[in-house]
């Protein structure tokens, strides 16, 4: 264990007043591994200029800011919990200052995705659909299903998230089907199929289907099933509280902290690549 991870690890919170930042916000105080540094969030928020301790008691003296450039001064590592449309801005700042990144938005278009891949070429990047520690296992687990299954079983993608959930289908249930792909050794484009509700359409063999819910408050559910004549598997996994991927974030954080520059995701964190 080097000395940065036995000391506390200064960390600047993007998208710190949403749903994410405050169940981060909620693991800092008595964490002695952590220390806020920086809090950044959006100007249509109301929280600019005031400080961190009115959503979270027990946080040092930091106060919301707008500027990715002041939430950055002094951090080890900045955990982004915020909107694609504010990654940009987040990006810049990190190369300026150096900061390595870990970027929990989903929904991110090509463009973004190749200005992220170009920030990892100078500062280490972790791009993180979820930050479950089970759904990183998952992924694996998904993948040596699928290759050892083969093209024989069709693979379905199902997931159920809460009503305000933006992108669909998220960004694990892409990432599942990545494994899919990867497993039976493809490209996703190549075996993503989205069949038109209404029609006569039929699956194509080694197709991927996907399927998506948004209702309630569900806070993430997802199913990968392998089914072919006479059986059927299916791998699922369920969060029942988004401190989960909170603590998956403080623990990604601290790994990324001591990497060199160069894009990872999760399962480097736990060492399954």
């Amino acid at each position: 264990m080097s000395a940065q991870t036995r000391t506390s690890l200064a960390v600047a919170l993007m998208g710190a007043s949403g749903r994410m930042g405050r169940e981060v916000l909620a693991l800092l105080p008595g964490n002695a591994g952590f220390t806020l540094s920086g809090a950044g969030c959006s100007p249509e928020g109301g929280l600019l200029g005031q400080p961190v301790s009115l959503l979270q008691k027990g946080l040092p003296d930091v106060y919301f800011e707008g500027d990715p450039a002041k939430v950055l001064s002094g951090a080890s590592v900045a955990i982004d919990f915020s909107l694609p449309s504010a990654t940009a801005g987040h990006l810049d700042a990190c190369r300026e200052r150096g900061v390595p990144l870990l970027l929990c938005a989903t929904g991110h278009d090509a463009s973004q995705l190749e200005a992220i891949r170009e920030l990892s070429k100078t500062v280490p990047v972790l791009l993180a659909a979820n930050t479950s520690l089970g759904v990183t296992l998952l992924n694996r687990l998904v993948e040596i299903a699928a290759a050892t299954l083969g093209e024989q079983f069709d693979a379905e993608i199902s997931e159920i998230h809460h009503r305000n959930k933006r992108d669909l289908p998220s960004g694990t249930a892409l990432k599942l089907g990545e494994a899919v792909a990867r497993g039976r050794k493809a490209e996703l484009a190549e075996l993503a199929e989205n069949r038109i509700p209404g029609t006569s359409q039929l699956r194509s063999p080694g197709s991927i289907g996907f399927s998506a819910v948004r209702a309630g408050d569900v806070v993430g559910e997802h199913t990968v099933m392998f089914a072919s004549d006479g059986e059927r598997l299916e791998l699922v996994h369920k969060v029942s509280k988004r401190s989960t991927f909170a603590r998956g974030a403080l623990k990604a954080a601290q790994w990324l902290a001591n990497q060199p520059p160069g894009l990872y995701e999760m399962s480097d964190v736990l060492g399954l690549n």
